[in-house]
């Protein structure tokens, strides 16, 4: 009946069964810094731009994460104060739980693209993927 990955609650259908209602659960999340506790106030680096399922950082003090944001569980990765962010997978199925190399070269994460989760690992940029389990 719906074409997106969105998720609907509470469905109910009138006597005819000619017309459903339903609520559509969004979920929107955002990524917060904070350097010092007590000197300093975390700071909201996302703005509404999807959910995120996790975030690490790289060893560059960039930030890895997991998003919604294209419509998939994907990778993405950002700058330490939340500019520059860059899809890094696409159209690859659950990408989540990632982790960056220490050397930064490497990005570990799970994925179902090869239709069950094993761990994968790409480039920093987004390139290269292989399939480290199975």
């Amino acid at each position: 009946m719906t074409s997106d990955s969105k998720i609907y609650r509470s469905i109910s259908l009138t006597a005819d069964s000619r017309t459903i209602v339903a609520v559509q659960t969004q979920l929107l999340s955002d990524i917060w810094v904070a350097s010092d506790w007590k000197a300093n106030l975390p700071r909201k680096i996302t703005f509404g731009t999807g959910s995120y399922e996790s975030a690490c950082y790289a060893p560059d003090g960039g930030i890895v994460y997991a998003s919604q944001a294209s419509g998939d569980w994907d990778i993405w990765s950002m700058n330490g104060d939340g500019s520059h962010q860059k899809q890094l997978t696409a159209d690859a199925g659950v990408n989540v739980h990632q982790t960056v190399s220490p050397d930064g070269r490497y990005i570990v994460f799970a994925s179902n693209r090869a239709g069950v989760f094993n761990i994968w690992r790409i480039n920093s940029d987004g390139g290269n993927p292989v399939q480290l389990t199975r």
